[in-house]
């Protein structure tokens, strides 16, 4: 996972996180405003920011591996691939892959839906 960041205390800064997301280790994946957060078990601080600068984040969900991170960005229409473990940008799919509403995003056998 990427470096931990200075905890945050978990109260009403992140009042109302969207898209939610375990990891194999049952630390908490959730977007608020511009970025994504991970809050390691007992859940009181955020632990570790892994993206950050997303337009309109709507969607995040983890492969069963753990080690690729999928976000989508209504903004921009993008779908963000992260490496879990780094936190650097895989690759982005969006119109060329046949993104052209990224409002969710989930990790299928054969393909990001």
């Amino acid at each position: 996972m990427p470096a931990r960041t200075s905890p945050h205390s978990f109260g009403n800064e992140y009042s109302v996180p969207h898209s939610l997301a375990l990891d194999a280790n049952n630390n908490l994946i959730f977007l608020w405003g511009s970025s994504v957060y991970v809050i390691d078990p007992p859940y009181s601080a955020v632990t570790t920011t892994i993206g950050s600068g997303f337009s309109a984040p709507s969607g995040v969900s983890l492969n069963k591996k753990n080690k690729l991170l999928f976000v989508s960005d209504t903004g921009t229409n993008l779908v963000t691939v992260i490496n879990y473990q780094t936190g650097a940008t895989v690759k982005q799919l969006g119109l060329p892959y046949g993104i052209s509403q990224a409002n969710g995003v989930a990790d299928g056998p054969n393909a990001v839906y």
